[in-house]
């Protein structure tokens, strides 16, 4: 999955999406949630599709967190915790309030024309965590082609190396086995920070 050659979603790039599919119509309060949960968390589209209402943690300060089950790079099932901001937990509450969801799976399909009078069933696919990405890219006017399942968890690597994190840092956050991923994803950054780049700039400057 994360080797094709797909484009990060950057947190400027989540914020463009937000700001465009703004209203209360159930499927944008649901996509909003997800896109920054899977931003924040770092997750693999597998990951985001397979998050459960009873693994999601409450604090005072409004933030929050979310453990995840048996994963690819946990395959022991002890589950790591993913710590998520106020304003993803605000995001998250709405959808769960909104679709009056108390358990099971937090990321369900809804219907086209859905009244809020019977429950959402259908727990959302790791495919259709993608689809989503690339449809709400489109909508912000970004070529949807460019983006994958796992383009949130890819940006968000980005800006934390871009932000000054080392490759370890990275590797632990997104929970990759080893910085060779991280690297990898992250080279173009690097490529474009090279001695005569940083040079011509503090000449411009």
């Amino acid at each position: 999955e994360e080797q094709s050659k797909k484009q990060g979603l950057l947190l400027e790039d989540l914020q463009r999406i937000l700001t465009v599919i703004s209203g209360d119509q159930p499927s944008a309060v649901r996509d909003r949630a997800l896109l920054v949960v899977a931003y924040e968390s770092m997750t693999r589209r597998s990951e985001v599709a397979s998050m459960q209402v009873e693994k999601l943690e409450f604090k005072k300060d409004g933030s929050g967190a979310i453990r995840l089950g048996k994963t690819k790079t946990d395959q022991s099932g002890k589950g790591s915790r993913l710590p998520l901001t106020a304003e993803a937990m605000a995001h998250l509450q709405a959808w769960l309030e909104l679709a009056d969801i108390a358990e099971g799976p937090i990321w369900r399909a809804v219907p086209a024309r859905w009244t809020g009078k019977r429950p959402l069933l259908k727990p959302l696919g790791a495919q259709e965590v993608a689809r989503i990405i690339k449809r709400r890219a489109a909508q912000a006017g970004m070529n949807p082609a460019l983006f994958a399942g796992h383009s949130t968890r890819i940006g968000a690597a980005e800006d934390l190396v871009s932000d000054g994190a080392s490759d370890v840092q990275v590797m632990q956050a997104g929970r990759w086995k080893s910085t060779t991923m991280v690297a990898r994803y992250t080279q173009h950054l690097r490529d474009s920070d090279n001695a005569m780049m940083r040079f011509r700039a503090r000449r411009r400057g």
